[in-house]
């Protein structure tokens, strides 16, 4: 994927071709807060999401992915704007043929002046959310790097633009069974699909709803900011490892280049 000047750094590079290529780098980027905190039955540990930021911000200083802050904002500022969710600021840097994600695991309430964490998500499953969809979906997310902005850490990220519109709650159903998805409860409106994760057993893909698929012009579904459920955080390893992407996350690597 061609890389915008904003991105771009020899650092990026340098730590792509350390863990084996960008899939691999954001293996590593979870590998490095997999156990950042106690790990609950539940898989939401008491006060885990600090834990694993700074988990993530060590990461980011020791591999050099730690971007200048004002250069990040500069870029997403002189971005086309594309949207902004519960998850994501989105724009479209030009000149890339992606789309630019601005992560903040944390969430300021103007109102209240408090600062709480976005629900029911760790940063160890929203980054293995990413590499599940890679696996499943054929998507290319990758991690660009990190930003400190008002001392909170963010996550950037790439995603393929796909070209295509927004489809009917039907429609949507109708293709994604076609290629293969199964409607947790038919008839029903739960934005809810089982995928066939081979040995692996079924797995839930939630959130699958009419934002959050895109159709092509040859009837191509294409699910984007979708996340899998998992009854704990172990049986989520127990997945990984069966579709063996969690011997990748675990394997050891030299530290990068200063």
């Amino acid at each position: 994927m061609e890389q915008h000047h904003g991105l771009k750094s020899q650092h990026l590079e340098n730590a792509e071709a350390l863990f084996g290529g960008p899939q691999g780098l954001l293996r590593s980027a979870a590998a490095a807060v997999a156990h950042a905190g106690a790990d609950h039955p539940s898989g939401h540990p008491a006060d885990p999401t600090e834990q694993e930021i700074r988990a993530l911000a060590r990461f980011g200083h020791d591999t050099g992915l730690i971007l200048d802050a004002q250069a990040a904002r500069c870029l997403i500022e002189n971005s086309e704007f594309v949207g902004k969710g519960m998850e994501h600021l989105v724009v479209a840097p030009e000149g890339m043929n992606c789309v630019l994600k601005d992560y903040d695991p944390r969430v300021f309430d103007a109102e209240t002046c408090e600062v709480f964490y976005k629900p029911a998500e760790l940063l160890f499953e929203y980054l293995t959310d990413h590499i599940l969809a890679n696996h499943f979906f054929g998507d290319d997310i990758r991690l660009r790097g990190f930003c400190l902005d008002q001392s909170h850490l963010h996550v950037l990220l790439t995603q393929p633009f796909i070209e295509g519109r927004h489809p009917a709650w039907q429609e949507m159903v109708d293709l994604l069974e076609a290629q293969g998805l199964s409607h947790e409860r038919q008839g029903s409106n739960q934005s809810r699909f089982w995928v066939d994760g081979g040995s692996a057993g079924r797995i839930l893909v939630t959130d699958v709803h009419e934002d959050n698929v895109i159709v092509t012009a040859v009837r191509s579904a294409h699910p984007i900011d979708v996340h899998f459920s998992f009854p704990s955080r172990s049986a989520r390893f127990g997945v990984l490892r069966n579709l063996g992407l969690w011997e990748q996350l675990t394997s050891s690597a030299p530290s990068p280049p200063p």
